[in-house]
């Protein structure tokens, strides 16, 4: 194939250029057309033509074939990265070397990897963010460069001041001339008789300008401060010193004038850092308070309206436990920025701790003023935050407080009512923000009686399974079943999952609950078994505080053992978070389970924060997309190219893939389509009861049910 011309007119002189190595001219044609129109594209068959094609041209992107006749396309990309860092390097691969794409990218030196057969507009998209990234990192090299420069050029500068001063001070015998303090002679009258060198510095003016000019007549016993002209030509303070002296027979004072500069400067840090956050810069709880009380005092006597904006950022947590806390520690300034940047210069944000956050709002006509606001804050963070390990997103859940409406008095107060308005949205996800109200007072009483009821509920034997099938996508056949847990209260009758499963975490209750759903699973299994019915794999949801049980394994051994059924059809369900807790015990305890048979699912797939380095290294067989973006995942772009590349690396990983919250049968085609193996949802079945799916496994095909036979106890 004949090359494209270095000048062809068509192009931008802005596009990038491409080289694309590869063996087989038909991958190297289907590749060109695609990319000709926009890039500047090369074409090479083999290393050699590759490498003498880079000595003579600048290339951005290079894009090589994983299986090549005379090298490996690893290992090509590995010489280009050494011999020109700067050029981005694309393994084009089959998903029999995914393994070795990935530990490439690891590695380092390969930017990313394109699987066969590849999407089009992906590789485009991918090849202009590549080349977008490479400009932007030689043109951050380029200003440091210049920044080196001028820091020399400074230091230049500041090194001859200071031989100028030595040799200056050794020219200069006496104790005044010599002394680092300012000295004025000034007469009764206010004239100044004399000043030394170190005067006429910090005053700004040369001995000719100095003597015989009116300085005033000073106060004696008295220290006082002044404004002064420091060396390098900043403005300073000194400390003037005045003592009554004679001079020539007549009256006249001494002054002495010390820099204090750096003490002042000091004393004024130690505030700054006294009443702010050290990560964020942001006033911290202290000031808050002080300005809050202020503003209170300014909206009795104006009669407006004041407001505390009261914000948490949800799942912070797992940043920190899953990327690092100086990841988390990124993603707190960069929260901090957006919101004090979007605030008027009169409103105040600061942080309170952790991953809280409030904002104080002066001057406000109404309620609704404020909460316009708190949206607008909100919205602010519809966009990714990037960190060293990629972008990441963080949602605030927003609470809001007003004077005088909400009756609270002082800012303590204020900022209370805030925080549980704050925590009420955080409970409920349809929320954009929430206003206190005395009703939520009475909600979080409620809280408590719930919290108090969930104590005995165990014992009360209120908690039920209930359980919901999963499919096969092609088959359309039942293939396992989730078991979820409810809770029947005796006078709220069905507690929602989301009331109390928090409060389960939160008190430790998840760990005795935890093992009686466990228990329960496993004794609903052995009954559907000793009526007759097919077996059928039920997977439970395991949380963080049950892997992080010394017992957990042995646990499991009891209930298998109990129960007598085969470990296959156990699965547990783990979300990311639960793993990267204690990631060295999580994997020995994940390692000890699965050598038990039982499968292993991470559920929530995509909405934290692990690496596909870290993935591939855990024990999971099955892999579960989060409905969330399964709801949007015909509607919107991204979450159907997110998707689909979860479905990708979860085969190339050699693990299978379990859509949740399948709704329609355009979502389950959608899915099918991309190469998704299984799907639960609404489609093909609410989570029922377990008298209501033994129905529903009656009527499977080849069940045969065993008549006369009691269940099991």
């Amino acid at each position: 194939m004949s090359e494209p011309s270095a000048r062809e007119p068509s192009i931008p002189p802005t596009v990038g250029t491409v080289l694309v190595l590869d063996d087989e001219t038909e991958i190297l044609a289907s590749l060109y057309r695609q990319l000709q129109r926009e890039f500047h594209v090369f074409t090479a068959t083999t290393t050699a033509q590759a490498l003498t094609l880079l000595d003579r041209q600048p290339v951005d992107v290079v894009i090589a074939d994983q299986r090549l006749p005379d090298a490996n396309g690893a290992d090509f990309l590995r010489e280009v990265y050494r011999n020109r860092p700067d050029t981005t390097r694309i393994l084009l691969t089959g998903y029999s070397d995914l393994a070795t794409a990935i530990q490439a990218i690891n590695e380092g030196h390969v930017y990313a990897y394109l699987a066969k057969p590849w999407d089009p507009l992906e590789l485009r998209a991918l090849l202009r963010n590549a080349i977008q990234e490479a400009r932007m990192r030689t043109e951050n090299l380029r200003l440091l460069d210049h920044l080196r420069h001028v820091e020399e050029q400074l230091k230049a500068r500041i090194d001859e001041q200071a031989r100028v001063l030595h040799d200056s001070e050794e020219n200069f015998r006496s104790v005044v001339h010599k002394n680092n303090s300012g000295i004025l002679l000034v007469d009764a009258t206010g004239t100044i008789l004399f000043a030394n060198p170190a005067a006429e510095i910090l005053l700004g003016r040369d001995s000719q300008d100095l003597l015989g000019s009116e300085f005033g007549i000073p106060a004696t016993g008295e220290r006082a401060e002044m404004t002064i002209l420091r060396p390098c030509g900043q403005r300073g303070t000194a400390e003037l010193t005045v003592t009554e002296t004679q001079w020539r027979h007549q009256d006249a004072y001494l002054l002495m004038l010390h820099d204090i500069t750096e003490r002042k400067e000091a004393e004024s840090q130690a505030r700054y850092l006294a009443q702010h956050d050290s990560l964020t810069g942001l006033p911290n709880r202290m000031l808050f308070i002080d300005r809050l009380d202020q503003a209170l005092r300014r909206t009795r006597r104006d009669r407006d309206k004041t407001a505390i904006l009261f914000l948490d950022l949800d799942r912070f947590k797992e940043v920190n436990d899953t990327l690092g806390h100086k990841v988390g520690d990124q993603l707190l300034q960069q929260v901090a920025s957006r919101l004090a940047d979007a605030v008027r210069r009169s409103d105040t944000v600061a942080r309170m701790g952790g991953d809280e956050f409030t904002v104080l709002l002066e001057g406000l006509n109404d309620r609704e003023h404020a909460g316009a606001l708190a949206r607008k804050l909100r919205s602010l963070f519809d966009q990714p935050i990037s960190t060293d390990t990629g972008e990441l997103f963080a949602i605030p859940s927003i609470g809001i407080s007003v004077y005088p409406d909400d009756a609270a008095t002082d800012a303590e107060s204020l900022i209370r009512q805030a925080d549980s308005a704050m925590y009420h949205a955080k409970r409920h996800k349809e929320m954009d923000v929430c206003f206190y109200s005395k009703a939520l007072d009475s909600r979080n009483l409620d809280r408590l009686g719930l919290e108090n009821s969930l104590h005995r509920a165990l014992d009360r034997n209120e908690f039920v399974l209930h359980y919901q099938i999963q499919v096969d996508l092609r088959e359309r056949r039942t293939t396992g079943m989730e078991a979820l847990v409810r809770w029947r209260h005796p006078d709220r009758g069905l507690v929602p999952p989301n009331d109390f499963i928090p409060l389960l975490e939160e008190t430790g209750l998840i760990l005795p609950v935890g093992d009686w759903i466990l228990a329960e699973a496993c004794r609903q299994m052995r009954e559907w078994r000793y009526i007759g019915l097919d077996p059928v794999p039920v997977a439970v949801n395991i949380s963080p505080k049950q892997l992080a049980d010394k017992s957990f394994v042995q646990t499991i051994q009891g209930l298998l053992a109990h129960s007598g059924l085969s470990p296959d059809l156990l699965r547990l369900e783990l979300t990311e978070s639960a793993v990267m807790q204690d990631q060295f015990r999580a994997l020995q305890t994940l390692r000890a389970v699965r050598e038990l048979g039982i499968e292993l699912h991470m559920d929530d797939f995509g909405v934290g924060y692990s690496s596909l380095g870290l993935l591939k290294q855990l024990p999971f067989d099955l892999i579960k997309i989060d409905r969330s973006f399964i709801v949007d995942l015909l509607d919107d772009s991204e979450s159907a190219l997110l998707t689909r590349a979860i479905v990708n690396v979860a085969h190339g990983l050699k693990k299978k893939v379990v859509a949740e919250g399948v709704e329609t049968e355009a979502q389950a085609a959608h899915l099918l389509y991309i190469g998704c193996n299984y799907a639960q949802g609404w489609l093909f079945g609410k989570a029922v009861s377990a008298a209501e799916m033994t129905v529903h496994l009656r009527g499977l095909p080849g069940s045969s049910v065993r008549m006369g036979i009691t269940p099991s106890p």
